[in-house]
């Protein structure tokens, strides 16, 4: 995830910046700006909640979707972040409007795209004004973003003076608002639906096929392997990008003035891959694997098939009734290339399950999930207790973690026969079953 960086004053929240978001800096609907209890946590209407530091920052809400926090201290000029939801538009349709009146130059106006800020697999769109080298200093940067049924809009406005001493606590008070943000419930975007799939060349070629994940992370494979981010008109890839279009099922990229083609592969039905079940003999972990699969998938986008990965903190089995499985559960979903499970989301989810006998089995009737960002550790030591310290070693040994999820995968390979030969993350090699 893109996160914004010091300095960016000087380069208008250039290209490093790869994920923001803005809006004009004046609001389009001319209501007074109300002054809010200056607490440092802005919670919007709209789901989104940041952070910033009240000594140097004013936060104030204008109408009930827009909210602006403007730098205090000494500086240049204006300083401030407006962050603001508008309904029933498109992020593109937002930055024109919010754009059009920053310069008469096109040029003078950079266009790029990356991750949303707050997010690890949301879209976003920038607009960054080219800063003169003479004048006010002035700079605007705009990101927006679909977002719930409308758009996300940030909007920097910012002041230079040429003095770090002055400008780069500016800079570090803004961007650290943006790097704050997070959200209730992002729903899917849903702009690009059409584009994730895995696409077969056409004709024999060193790129003999080409992945494109829903998170926006992909990859060409063949005799060469290429991971790539992808975007509404480029793959990118760390040394470059591949301009590419598509018309239908056709994948067409263009790779060095060469436009080679794809045909997307039909592998929408839901027999592709049989549901994961677990085959083995440890107490408790089939219910909790259906658990996993059937409650925690739910909230994923449709995949070939989910697969969980657990591993056992401490196991409290002396009312049988109310049976506390302490562990760290994880869920990967899988789309099937070849020989090849893609990962194309998942999850962690720490915490404490409670089981209850069920006939011949059992059956999950509550779990104790530990909370995120900072409420995290606090969580951990209420909910694990005593087994707190066995729990964070597990966490911190990622070799045993992997291997528990390597024999999962290959278990449900080996049980339902299955030809597959690895598994992949986005972004790493190939993980060989075989030989973990």
């Amino acid at each position: 995830m893109h996160i914004l960086k010091r300095r960016w004053i000087a380069v208008v929240l250039a290209a490093c910046l790869t994920a923001c978001g803005g809006q004009p800096s004046e609001p389009q609907k001319q209501e007074t700006a109300e002054k809010v209890e200056q607490t440092g946590t802005y919670q919007s209407k709209d789901g989104w909640t940041v952070v910033y530091d009240p000594s140097v920052i004013e936060a104030s809400r204008i109408g009930d979707h827009v909210a602006q926090f403007v730098y205090t201290e000494d500086s240049a000029g204006t300083n401030m972040v407006t962050i603001s939801y508008i309904e029933k538009k498109q992020p593109e349709e937002v930055l024109a409007e919010c754009t059009e009146s920053w310069s008469e130059d096109p040029e003078t106006i950079e266009r790029s795209e990356g991750i949303f800020p707050g997010t690890t697999d949301q879209w976003g769109y920038w607009r960054n004004l080219v800063v003169e080298k003479e004048g006010s200093g002035l700079s605007q940067s705009a990101i927006a973003g679909q977002y719930n049924g409308g758009v996300l809009l940030f909007e920097i406005t910012a002041h230079t003076s040429g003095n770090d001493d002055v400008d780069l606590p500016v800079s570090d008070a803004l961007a650290a608002i943006i790097d704050s943000i997070t959200y209730e419930d992002f729903e899917q975007q849903t702009m690009y639906d059409y584009i994730p799939g895995t696409y077969i060349a056409d004709e024999p070629q060193d790129i003999e096929s080409v992945q494109l994940n829903k998170d926006h992370t992909g990859a060409l494979q063949g005799s060469v392997n290429i991971d790539v981010r992808w975007g509404s008109t480029e793959l990118m890839t760390d040394t470059g990008s591949y301009e590419y279009t598509i018309e239908g099922d056709g994948l067409f990229i263009n790779m060095d003035d060469n436009w080679i083609s794809f045909t997307k592969t039909d592998q929408a039905s839901e027999d592709a891959l049989p549901a994961y079940k677990y085959t083995g003999t440890e107490p408790y972990m089939d219910a909790i694997c259906e658990y996993m699969v059937d409650e925690i998938g739910k909230d994923y986008d449709k995949a070939d098939v989910s697969i969980p990965s657990i591993t056992i903190v401490y196991t409290d089995d002396h009312d049988p009734q109310d049976v506390l499985v302490y562990g760290k559960f994880e869920l990967y979903n899988y789309d099937l290339e070849k020989d090849t499970l893609n990962m194309v989301s998942g999850g962690d989810y720490p915490g404490a399950m409670h089981l209850r006998k069920s006939g011949d089995g059992y059956e999950v009737t509550q779990f104790d999930q530990v909370a995120d960002g900072s409420q995290s550790k606090p969580s951990s030591e209420r909910i694990f207790g005593e087994h707190y310290a066995a729990y964070e070693k597990i966490t911190q040994d990622e070799q045993a973690l992997e291997k528990t999820r390597t024999k999962f995968i290959a278990d449900y390979v080996s049980s339902n026969h299955l030809s597959v030969t690895q598994y992949r993350d986005p972004g790493w090699d190939p993980v060989k079953i075989a030989e973990k």
